[in-house]
């Protein structure tokens, strides 16, 4: 398996810890967020107010898609967004394709680490209560989460658990 894909609720340190992984091995890493954005040519919180999630799930998907047939033989870390293993049938797809490590921080920590960015968020940005908001999306989520090869929890999360997960998923030695 040469795709890493990194999921987990919005805060968990996906995109930072796909960079800093990319460095250290050596290869590309994918924001699919990012992505996304580069293909639409505006954010997603731009997409979800003008066309609705629902587009958003298919361009998604459709973004998911090349970038697994992208990435052919190479070895590339993709930072998933937060809904991206819910939707269409993206776990199995991810499953299938590459090697699925699930980052499960605590509730309280990923508030913490959101709190600053809420108001980009388009699944928070309406909300009255946003704690409320998060605990519900992560108990919905988690289900699906759940189903990755490898779970990382808050406290295992270092580059050695990540060092070792790897090699499972790609082989090597």
């Amino acid at each position: 398996m040469s795709i890493i894909f990194l999921i987990g609720m919005p805060g968990a340190g996906k995109t930072y810890y796909a960079k800093l992984l990319s460095e250290q091995y050596g290869h590309d890493y994918i924001d699919l967020d990012e992505y996304i954005e580069h293909k639409e040519g505006r954010t997603i919180a731009e997409v979800f107010k003008t066309d609705g999630e629902q587009y958003f799930r298919q361009v998604e998907t459709e973004c998911l898609n090349t970038v697994i047939n992208e990435a052919e033989d190479k070895t590339v870390f993709v930072a998933c967004g937060g809904g991206t293993p819910v939707y269409n049938n993206n776990m199995s797809l991810m499953k299938e394709h590459g090697c699925v490590i699930y980052l499960d921080v605590d509730t309280g920590l990923l508030a913490e680490r959101i709190k600053g960015s809420v108001d980009t968020r388009p699944l928070f940005a309406a909300a009255g209560n946003k704690d409320e908001v998060l605990n519900n999306l992560h108990q919905q989520r988690k289900v699906w989460y759940e189903q990755a090869h490898y779970t990382l929890k808050t406290s295992e999360i270092t580059l050695n658990n990540f060092n070792n997960i790897i090699t499972l998923c790609t082989g090597r030695q």
